[in-house]
C-alpha cells in the first residue's frame, strides 16, 4: 500500500514535525529549559480540512514536573505546544538511569545514551500497518518520516566545556538524535560551584515517543482518505452518448 507515499511524500520531504528540547544546569542544584513539540503547518491544515483536530496528537501528560507551564507554540513553519519549566531540583530528574548529570569533583559531567530505538521505522510501520487493517506501510515512506522530524538536545552548561561529543557553541553542547538508534552522548565542564544530579526524566522520551506514533497515525489517517477520492476522469467514463435525432456536426454533408 502506497497510500501515504502518494499523499504525504511532499511533506515528509520538506519536514513535518519538530522536537526541541534545551536544558540548562543552573549553580544551585536546579534545572530550567524548555521542550517543543511541533507539527508541520501543511500537515495541521490537511488534518482540519478532513475534520481531525491536530492538536489531539499531544494529549496531556499527568507526571509533567510540578509547576511545568503549557504553551501554544508557533514558527513560520511549524505549530504545537511548548512545554516551560524552571527551578525544578535535580531531584525530579533523577529517574532516567541511562542517562546522568553528575559533580565530580570540580567538574560536571554528562554520559550515558538516548534509546530511540523504540522509534525504528520498521516497526513503526507495523504498527501503522494494524490501524489500517493489516496492510503494511512500506519501510521506505516511514524511514523518509523519520528522516524528516527536526531533533536537537541541548544542555547549557555553567562553566566551561572542556569535553564533548555534540556541537559546541560558548557553553552549550547540542546533539542531534538519529530515531532507530542509540545515540550515545557525553559531554564534561569546568563546575562554578553547583551541585549534580541525575537524569532527564522518562516523561520527556514518553512524550516524544507518543507523539511521533500519533503523527504518523494521523499521516496514515489522512493519506488513506485521500487516496480513496474518485479519480479525476471519472465523470467522462461514465458519460452517456447524446441520444438518436440529434442534430449532425455543422461540416456534415446535408441529406439528399
Amino acid at each position: 500500500m502506497r497510500a501515504l507515499a502518494v499523499a504525504a511524500s511532499a511533506l515528509l520531504l520538506t519536514g513535518c514535525f519538530k522536537i526541541d528540547m534545551q536544558l540548562d544546569v543552573a549553580e544551585n542544584d536546579t534545572v530550567g529549559g524548555e521542550m517543543v513539540l511541533a507539527l508541520s503547518r501543511d500537515v495541521s491544515a490537511m488534518a482540519e480540512s478532513m475534520g481531525e483536530d491536530p492538536s489531539s496528537m499531544f494529549g496531556e501528560m499527568d507526571d509533567l514536573p510540578e509547576g511545568t507551564e503549557v504553551e501554544d507554540y508557533e514558527d513560520d513553519r511549524f505549530v504545537g505546544q511548548r512545554y516551560i519549566f524552571e527551578d525544578v531540583p535535580l531531584s525530579e530528574f533523577s529517574e532516567g538511569q541511562e542517562f546522568s548529570i553528575v559533580h565530580e569533583g570540580e567538574e560536571i559531567v554528562v554520559t550515558g545514551s538516548l534509546d530511540m530505538t523504540d522509534m525504528n521505522p520498521e516497526d513503526m510501520a507495523g504498527e501503522l500497518g494494524e490501524l489500517g487493517g493489516g496492510e503494511e506501510l512500506p519501510f521506505g515512506d516511514m524511514d523518509q518520516l523519520m528522516d524528516s522530524l527536526e531533533l536537537r538536545v541541548a544542555i547549557t552548561f555553567p562553566g566551561e566545556v572542556t569535553e564533548h561529543n555534540g556541537e559546541l557553541d560558548g557553553t552549550t553542547v547540542t546533539w542531534t538524535p538519529v530515531p532507530g538508534e542509540v545515540n550515545e552522548i557525553s559531554a564534561r565542564s569546568a563546575d562554578s560551584g553547583g551541585g549534580g544530579g541525575d537524569g532527564i526524566p522518562a516523561w520527556i522520551w514518553i512524550l516524544i515517543v507518543v507523539v511521533v506514533l500519533g503523527l504518523a497515525a494521523l499521516l496514515f489517517f489522512l493519506s488513506r482518505n485521500r487516496n480513496q477520492a474518485p479519480p479525476a476522469d471519472a465523470a467522462t467514463a461514465g458519460a452517456v452518448p447524446p441520444p438518436p435525432g440529434t442534430a449532425p456536426d455543422a461540416g456534415a454533408a446535408p441529406a439528399a
